[in-house]
């Protein structure tokens, strides 16, 4: 089985991903006092569809990068979980945990099982919509062990958010559950100052996209002490659809120098071409 969605966008995040997971591998060859981790929250079935064919999937790309000594691949379809577990064999030297269940819930428990003073990690976060709680990424800071790419839905999120407000309250927890509270209502919206003739009316128009942007990159930086400015990638009608946010929990300078002048470089990269 295969995730049957992507685009142009998935290629670009994987190859991303894999160039980050080889310079990360290396920058902990000589260190082998720490045990690396791979996490991956949205682990779908090893395999990716897109416009060219089908192509390895980020939990396949992982396995295929030496230097990690364990691998957490975390899905709720169990159609995607066979995948994992089919796949889990063809790697049986490798430890390797398959755990179906919702990663909002599952993180908090793995997370609890390692002392994180000799465990480094690598997180990889990619949602199909707006499935990630925030609650979730302060969990992953929390250790100061992790290294986190987030494929912010920024295409779902902006629907979400009307120009005009009126948006109801079910979506409304949609958008709390993403950002982690209400400030996006002062933070988003600005009064409209023209004149309405309806009283019900609130009057508030949405700020422009990228005012999200630096919105939710301002919110990692609250639970981050690094957060580089996102990748942000478009579909085939160069219309924005996610926000690739990179974020280290290490609070050591040095850490994060290093870990930024690999990601920040891949970054560039891709937004140049």
């Amino acid at each position: 089985m295969s995730n049957k969605f992507g685009g142009p966008w998935t290629i670009i995040k994987l190859e991303l991903l894999h160039k980050y997971l080889e310079a990360y591998g290396k920058v902990f060859k000589n260190k082998p006092y720490y045990n690396l981790i791979y996490l991956d929250a949205f682990a779908g079935s090893g395999k990716c569809y897109t416009n060219i064919g089908v192509i390895d999937g980020s939990a396949r790309i992982a396995l295929n990068v030496e230097r990690f000594n364990e691998y957490i691949f975390i899905e709720k379809d169990p159609k995607c979980v066979d995948s994992l577990k089919k796949l889990k064999n063809e790697y049986p030297n490798k430890k390797i945990n398959v755990i179906q269940g919702d990663c909002n819930e599952e993180v908090i428990s793995i997370l609890q099982k390692y002392d994180w003073r000799k465990n480094r990690a690598l997180a990889f976060l990619d949602p199909y919509h707006m499935q990630l709680s925030f609650s979730t990424l302060k969990t992953l800071a929390s250790t100061g062990a992790f290294d986190v790419w987030y494929l912010f839905p920024l295409s779902a999120v902006t629907r979400c958010l009307k120009r005009e407000g009126n948006i109801p309250p079910s979506v409304e927890k949609k958008l709390e559950f993403v950002f982690g509270d209400s400030q996006w209502k002062q933070e988003l919206y600005y009064p409209d100052p023209q004149i309405s003739f309806f009283d019900e009316d609130e009057n508030i128009k949405r700020k422009a996209q990228d005012r999200i942007c630096c919105y939710f990159k301002q919110k990692m930086l609250d639970i981050f002490p690094s957060v580089l400015c996102p990748a942000c990638l478009k579909n085939r009608k160069n219309s924005p659809l996610f926000l690739l946010y990179f974020a280290v929990s290490n609070k050591n300078k040095e850490a994060q120098k290093v870990a930024n002048k690999i990601a920040s470089h891949l970054i560039s990269k891709e937004q140049q071409r």
